[in-house]
């Protein structure tokens, strides 16, 4: 008796197969935030591709491929989906944050810190912009600046001290 032949396929078990691909933004970033949770960025990277090859000009995917890309440290990725982001919204401040990050992640500290200053200025009441900037003010030295960017995120955030 034959139990298998070559022809027989067995169930993948790739993400790309499982899934039923939401067709919401919200949705999406759920997905992808759940893979990203349970450190699967790959994943999450290949759910958030998949999404964009049938629309590249969605700015809400191409942040989040941004960020999935960032965690998993592939920053010619990141580079090119908060670039794409940026080109679609000008104004998307999560790309220009994003850009910063990925800019200090490669060591390029003067542009990490153009945009930083470029976020802080769009969005001055967030306080992680300015531990990145007092961060980037240590790595030049810059005390007084440095001290001053901390002390402007424990204002807007009495929690980060208990950090």
């Amino acid at each position: 008796m034959k139990l298998a032949n070559s022809t027989t396929r067995r169930p993948s078990n790739s993400a790309e197969n499982r899934l039923t691909w939401p067709s919401d933004a919200r949705r999406l970033r759920i997905l992808a935030l759940s893979y990203a949770g349970n450190k699967q960025s790959e994943q999450g990277l290949k759910a958030v591709e998949a999404l964009l090859a049938n629309s590249n000009h969605w700015a809400a995917g191409q942040q989040l491929l941004g960020e999935l890309a960032l965690q998993a440290n592939k920053l010619d990725v990141a580079d090119k989906a908060f670039q794409t982001e940026l080109q679609i919204n000008p104004q998307a401040t999560t790309a220009i944050y994003g850009m910063g990050e990925v800019q200090r992640s490669r060591g390029q500290y003067d542009a990490a810190r153009e945009s930083f200053e470029r976020f802080a200025s769009a969005e001055p009441a967030n306080a992680a912009v300015h531990v990145q900037l007092g961060g980037l003010a240590e790595i030049r030295k810059d005390w007084p600046q440095a001290i001053s960017q901390y002390e402007t995120a424990l204002k807007l955030d009495s929690k980060l001290r208990n950090r």
